[in-house]
Formats: structure tokens, C-alpha cells, sequence
């Protein structure tokens, strides 16, 4: 969801001790955006970006990689994985 500062990310992760969102945007890195929990179980973080289209997933508790369920599109990645993407106007 887009807003004034940048995209919204969240994710649904009930029990999860950490969720970064991962993605082109970040050099696909989780230490770059970290999430916090926001309501109960969702986990959001917001990320300014630039017009364009990025690939990008959740990584939960450091190790779990997590295909986004309401991605805007998905892409496989050539790795066995299915990355969401996310369309920036």
C-alpha cells in the first residue's frame, strides 16, 4: 500500500520473533528493513522507493523466506522460489 512516506509492507506471522522484507529495493538485505508488529500478528514497515517495479519477500525469524500472498504480481526467482512484486507509479 502506497503512502506518503514510501510502500507499506506487512505480513500476517503469528509466533515470529523477527520479519524483514526483503528485496531489489534493498540490496535484498535483511538488516535494511526490518519490521515491527503492529496489530497482534501483523508485522509492517514502510519503505520509500522510487517509481519502478521491485521483486522482493519476507524473511521471517532470520531464515524462513516467505513469497508474499498480496504482491501486486510474482516472478520466479531461478532458485525455486516465487518473489512477489511490488509496481511503484
Amino acid at each position: 500500500m502506497a503512502t506518503a512516506e514510501g510502500v507499506r509492507f506487512s505480513l500476517s506471522a503469528p509466533g515470529a520473533r523477527s520479519v524483514y522484507v526483503v528485496g531489489a529495493f534493498n540490496g535484498w538485505l535483511k538488516s535494511a528493513s526490518p519490521m515491527a508488529i503492529t496489530d497482534g500478528d501483523v508485522w509492517s514497515v514502510v519503505v520509500p522507493l522510487e517509481e519502478g517495479e521491485y521483486p522482493f519477500m519476507y524473511v521471517i525469524d532470520e531464515e524462513q523466506w516467505v513469497t508474499p500472498p498480496h504482491a501486486d504480481d510474482f516472478v520466479t526467482d531461478g532458485f525455486g522460489q516465487t518473489n512477489g512484486i511490488v509496481v511503484v507509479r
